[in-house]
């Protein structure tokens, strides 16, 4: 992840540089506003999963706020709202997920579930399980130390 200096010099830095070459600001606190979208994501998941409807819309409509490009949680937040019957709200949010993820089977497919709940042609009684997988349990804390580093192999099985 890179970000940009508040003192508008320092642009696109990297994650591994702590301090702007221009102005000598600390960098560390904006590199950490950047995994904030994901962590919140990653909240309303798990909310959502317990069925914490109102909880987990509002983690979800946060990160949207904090990164506007995140499809997932469009995906999300429309299954929440499908699952609770809100089929108009679900089918705009997941066409607003694929305005950034346009080839996403997944998308697809639930905004095309959305709309034949929304039609009559598909019984609700599908949807008796949340739509979403919990993912394990981290605080802010942990997942900033434990994400991946920018330059660091997601498969170990690769050659170098």
């Amino acid at each position: 992840m890179v970000v940009d200096c508040i003192c508008e010099y320092g642009k696109n830095i990297p994650e591994e540089q702590k301090i702007c070459r221009f102005c000598g600001a600390d960098l560390t606190p904006l590199h950490n506003l950047k995994v904030l979208p994901r962590f919140f994501y990653e909240d309303g998941i798990k909310l959502a999963s317990q069925r914490q409807w109102s909880a987990a819309m509002d983690r979800l409509k946060t990160a949207i706020f904090l990164d506007p490009h995140i499809s997932e949680a469009y995906l999300a937040l429309g299954n929440v709202y499908l699952f609770n019957g809100y089929c108009d709200n679900a089918i705009a949010e997941y066409e607003k997920a694929l305005k950034f993820d346009p080839d996403n089977e997944n998308i697809k497919e639930a905004k095309i579930r959305a709309e034949r709940l929304k039609i009559g042609k598909e019984p609700e009684q599908n949807l008796k399980e949340p739509p979403t997988k919990p993912p394990e349990k981290k605080t802010l804390t942990s997942f900033l130390q434990n994400r991946p580093k920018r330059n660091q192999k997601k498969n170990s099985n690769l050659k170098e």
